[in-house]
């Protein structure tokens, strides 16, 4: 299986797995799953989550202690675990984090995930570079905790209109959005929509 980040495998458990600054060291979460494509799904949206909560944290804008439910929080100094009671406890006085951070947005998420995919599965990778753009362009580049499941399934149905090829004069310089609109000719297959498109979405 290609390396896909933040994703780390024990026996046959997948776990989410991020490296943050020196006073943690490292976060890790087991993701109860030994499916692939779930896991995959459920780092990145970890990975979302909590980058934006280290930013924050980075720019003052919450406590620099916070409660991360069920997650296994390992300290740099002491190299133990601390148990969600144990947060909970030392981060009561301050609101949770979650409600007044600001997610990311899905273009940031996106080059993050293009910039630590596997490098040596070229095909995938090339697939991923060429699909994920559109993925943005469609979507619009909005917060990842915007993003809803309506949204992926009008995209799915806009890419499956796509032209054949797209480099064509006709084509040439439009926004994905206006080939769309102006493709009156044979459009993608079935097969290079699930194999291309809705195989690299998957990992969202």
């Amino acid at each position: 299986m290609a390396k896909i980040p933040y994703l780390v495998r024990r026996k046959n458990v997948f776990y989410f797995r991020l490296g943050v600054p020196v006073a943690l060291r490292e976060i890790v979460k087991s993701l109860k799953t030994e499916d692939s494509d779930e896991a995959t799904r459920r780092a990145l949206k970890l990975a979302a989550h909590f980058k934006s909560l280290l930013h924050d944290l980075k720019t003052g804008k919450t406590s620099s202690t916070i409660c991360f439910d069920s997650l296994d929080l390992i300290s740099a100094k002491s190299n133990t675990q601390e148990t969600p009671k144990q947060l909970e406890t030392v981060a009561a006085p301050t609101p949770p984090a979650i409600k007044t951070r600001k997610a990311p947005l899905l273009s940031a998420v996106v080059d993050d995930f293009l910039k630590r995919y596997d490098q040596e599965n070229k095909a995938m990778l090339g697939k991923l570079n060429a699909t994920l753009p559109i993925f943005v362009e469609l979507i619009t580049n909005k917060s990842v905790n915007e993003i809803l499941q309506a949204d992926i399934n009008l995209f799915f149905d806009d890419v499956q209109r796509l032209p054949v090829r797209r480099d064509t004069k006709e084509f040439q310089r439009l926004p994905i959005r206006k080939v769309i609109e102006a493709n009156t000719g044979p459009t993608i297959s079935e097969k290079t929509f699930k194999s291309t498109y809705r195989a690299c979405i998957s990992f969202f």
